[in-house]
């Protein structure tokens, strides 16, 4: 019986020699695997991905994206419609809108830290006068 709790037991067993170095993300999606048939899909079509590309060098990727495909299935199938969520992930990343917007985020919350420690250096320079 799979569960949340051995479904990391079982995925690691699967996946002999996957990296050590990304043992967390097989610790995170597990939680996601909820019956043994996805896990054997998703192991049997790593082990089968991992040897046919990029000579095991981005097996986290690989194995990221055959997660992903077998679990949210209709969302990957949504990708040859030019439709879904990970579609437009991809999309706007390639576009560099995801980056954009995070940094216009940053250089934001920068001007907000920045007008935040003018006002304390104005309050300490007011309480030093008097």
């Amino acid at each position: 019986m799979l569960d949340a709790r051995n479904a990391y037991t079982h995925l690691k067993n699967k996946l002999k020699d996957f990296p050590v170095k990304d043992d967390v993300l097989l610790k995170q999606t597990s939680l996601y695997i909820t019956d043994m048939r996805s896990l054997h899909n998703i192991a049997n079509e790593f082990n089968l991905f991992r040897r046919m590309v990029d000579e095991n060098k981005n097996e986290a990727k690989i194995f990221a994206v055959i997660f992903y495909k077998n679990i949210y299935t209709q969302d990957y199938s949504l990708i040859d419609k030019e439709a879904g969520g990970l579609y437009f992930f991809i999309k706007n990343y390639c576009l560099k809108k995801l980056q954009e917007n995070y940094f216009s985020s940053l250089n934001e919350r920068e001007s907000n830290l920045s007008a935040k420690l003018e006002k304390l250096k104005k309050s300490q320079h007011h309480h030093l006068l008097m």
